[in-house]
């Protein structure tokens, strides 16, 4: 799978909408869950997806977008990427006693900040996290507010996280709709696109393996449409995982937290039902649905509230998920926009929004949007003018 030939079609903090039509029967047993289709930019199915969990080792997606924030904000670029960083004994003394998921960084040793980023993200070392974090703001409370103030500026407000690792605290946590718009940050960027893909690699001599196990062809939890993303766990989260599948065609990121990791004996469960449940949601996705091009849509004559300047009007995309049973023209369409508009607006201004409908259920929403800047010319305001002189 080539990541660079994927496109993401929408903006981080786009407001998503979910299909009501589409039903998936079978039992789940992640309490919180969301599946998402990047080219109609649509939820399929969401389950407790709005409230609050906790992210588990899903919070280093998050880190990982800070740490690259801050790198090129320091205007150091991928020169830092060679860049070595002391492994303090301090940081790494820290995580004793907590149960971490560590890579086994040796304190007074030294790492590339791309050494880190891969082992945290394929390892889920908790303590190539707090190195890092504790690298770059410069300070572990420093970067956590960075990281904080980064998360509410692409929308995600019912988050928050009080370390860069996510080890369980009561004020730790996200939802699965804001973890949507921190996975879509981080699918900007070409590193971290090849790292979540990655299976293995060899750092100091030794192999590291993806802690994703979809990703893995030995496991029982191997999916092969899958290429990413994270995994995570503690006895508060549950099992969590966040992942990418796609067929070539279409392409589709899951969400399954908060499954049990414990029975109601207080006894371990072997299954990793997050894993269980994100490859029954792909298949699921792949066997009933289809994308469409909706090409043809007749927009309102808008105008200028003023001057009657015509204002073009344009969706970001005409991609549709539907049914595989239904085409296009069980697909109808309900645009909703002021026939009159104060100028002047930028390019990309919402004037309104359109819903898509299949056999009468909404399969989407989208913004509808000013495909050019309009401001009035002199010839513009001139002929207002004798316009309503001569009236």
């Amino acid at each position: 799978m080539n990541f660079k030939k994927l496109i993401f079609i929408i903006a981080v903090f786009t407001p998503l909408r979910s299909f009501s039509c589409f039903n998936f029967n079978k039992e789940l047993k992640s309490k919180y869950v969301l599946l998402y289709n990047i080219e109609s930019d649509s939820i399929v199915y969401e389950k407790n997806a709005e409230e609050r969990c906790y992210p588990a080792s899903l919070t280093k997606i998050a880190t990982f977008n800070s740490c690259i924030d801050l790198q090129q904000m320091s205007n150091q670029g991928e020169k830092s990427n060679d860049e070595k960083i002391l492994i303090e004994k301090s940081v790494i003394d820290s995580l004793d006693g907590t149960g971490s998921s560590l890579a086994g960084l040796v304190p007074g040793s030294y790492y590339s900040m791309n050494e880190l980023l891969n082992l945290m993200m394929i390892k889920s070392g908790n303590d190539a996290a707090l190195s890092l974090a504790h690298k770059m703001g410069p300070g572990v409370d420093n970067f956590m507010n960075f990281m904080n103030k980064k998360i509410n500026e692409i929308g995600c407000l019912s988050t928050h996280f009080v370390n860069p690792h996510g080890l369980h605290d009561e004020n730790h946590y996200t939802t699965c709709y804001d973890l949507l718009k921190i996975i879509k940050y981080a699918m900007k960027n070409d590193k971290f696109r090849e790292i979540v893909k990655t299976k293995s690699l060899d750092i100091d001599g030794k192999t590291v393996y993806n802690t994703n196990e979809l990703l893995i062809p030995e496991s029982r939890y191997y999916y092969d449409k899958c290429y990413g993303i994270k995994t995570g766990r503690h006895t508060e989260a549950g099992y969590c995982l966040a992942s990418i599948a796609g067929d070539g065609s279409t392409n589709y990121i899951c969400l399954c937290l908060g499954a049990p990791m414990y029975d109601e004996n207080n006894k371990k469960i072997e299954d990793n039902s997050a894993m269980l449940d994100s490859i029954s949601l792909y298949k699921w996705a792949f066997d009933n649905f289809k994308l469409i091009n909706f090409p043809t849509i007749k927009f309102p004559t808008c105008l200028s509230s003023k001057f009657d300047i015509p204002i073009e009007l344009c969706i970001d995309s005409h991609n549709l998920l539907i049914p595989k049973k239904n085409n296009a023209y069980n697909v109808r369409y309900n645009v909703n926009v002021s026939t009159r508009v104060n100028i002047p607006i930028n390019s990309g201004t919402k004037l309104g929004d359109i819903s898509f409908y299949c056999n009468n259920n909404l399969l989407t929403k989208q913004n509808v949007k000013s495909k050019k800047s309009v401001r009035p010319t002199f010839l513009n305001k001139l002929k207002f003018i004798l316009k309503n002189i001569f009236h």
